[in-house]
């Protein structure tokens, strides 16, 4: 449930914090799914963890686009055809794992994820994420076709492991997570347009069909949007 609120200098609210730990145990795995649903797309929740369950969601807008900053316990969490068929809209999640692992599954790629790297995942087809232990991590949600007009086609990228060893990577989470910590400083306008100058001035996603493995392909978009 909603626990709290921040505001900008002006007024304005900019960020919304969810927390479970106001719920009774035994409803805290259910008052999660409804987090996560509220916040990102439906999804259904599994854990082992029960009445020791546990998990915080702070979410700020960016215009069309928001910032999640979750963090959580083991679980299991899918997308399923059913689920995408009552969806009305269409999102990508941009997910920079700043603690545990996260494995990713979507269109037959699998992904292990942990802190320092990043991995994307589009709700129009079905994934899983896996998460054995603690974690958290810091989610940005575009619009696909907003994405798509931005950046350009991405099929070919979802379970895909963007490592921190790589440098253009690593500049890339390090932008992306700079940003998610100052939204609340500069405020959503502000946040806005930082953002929108990087997806319309650069494509840094490797077009479909690409070999994500090759240096060039898979970093010439990367240095455009850090550039």
């Amino acid at each position: 449930m909603i626990t709290g609120t921040s505001f900008c200098s002006w007024g304005q609210i900019v960020a919304v914090m969810f927390d479970t730990m106001s719920s009774s145990p035994h409803r805290r795995l259910a008052v999660w799914q409804d987090i996560v649903c509220d916040t990102f797309v439906d999804l259904d929740c599994q854990s082992a963890m029960r009445e020791d369950f546990r998990g915080t969601i702070s979410r700020s807008n960016l215009g069309s686009a928001t910032c999640a900053r979750v963090s959580s316990c083991a679980q299991h969490v899918t997308r399923t055809s059913s689920r995408i068929a009552r969806s009305r809209e269409d999102y990508v999640l941009l997910a920079l794992v700043t603690t545990g692992i996260n494995e990713v599954d979507q269109d037959g790629r699998q992904a292990v994820v942990s802190a320092g790297q990043f991995v994307m995942y589009d709700t129009t087809r079905p994934y899983q994420l896996r998460f054995d232990d603690s974690f958290s991590q810091t989610v940005f949600q575009f619009p696909r076709k907003l994405l798509h007009q931005r950046v350009g086609a991405f099929d070919g990228l979802t379970a895909t492991n963007f490592a921190g060893e790589r440098p253009i990577e690593r500049l890339a989470y390090e932008f992306l997570l700079g940003l998610s910590r100052t939204i609340d400083d500069i405020g959503p306008m502000d946040g806005t347009r930082l953002m929108d100058k990087r997806l319309t001035s650069s494509r840094w996603l490797s077009p479909i069909g690409c070999n994500v493995n090759h240096p060039t392909s898979r970093f010439t978009g990367l240095r455009r949007f850090i550039g």
